[in-house]
């Protein structure tokens, strides 16, 4: 597969969590690739965006709406996790 696009997509936000990836970042996120926003698609220009590793395994081959649903469950869960790994960590 090969877009003529001079990289561009390689240097542009990682569209899930909306940071740049590259190697100077201090996260696990080192580089970015393209994940497919329909997995019953070909990589095709108009079917990837930007995405992690991470990300992209978390994926998988969910459709895309059910991946969002799932990130948005574990965002609003996010501060009760806290508390109970806190809650953990103080015994």
């Amino acid at each position: 597969m090969k877009f003529d696009t001079g990289n561009k997509d390689m240097k542009i936000n990682h569209d899930f969590v909306n940071q740049k990836l590259n190697k100077n970042t201090s996260t696990c996120f080192i580089y970015n690739g393209l994940d497919r926003v329909n997995s019953n698609l070909l990589h095709d220009y108009y079917n990837v965006m930007p995405c992690c590793p991470s990300c992209n395994f978390a994926k998988r081959n969910l459709e895309l709406h059910i991946f969002l649903d799932w990130m948005s469950r574990i965002k609003d869960n996010y501060n009760n996790l806290l508390q109970k790994i806190n809650l953990f960590e103080s015994k």
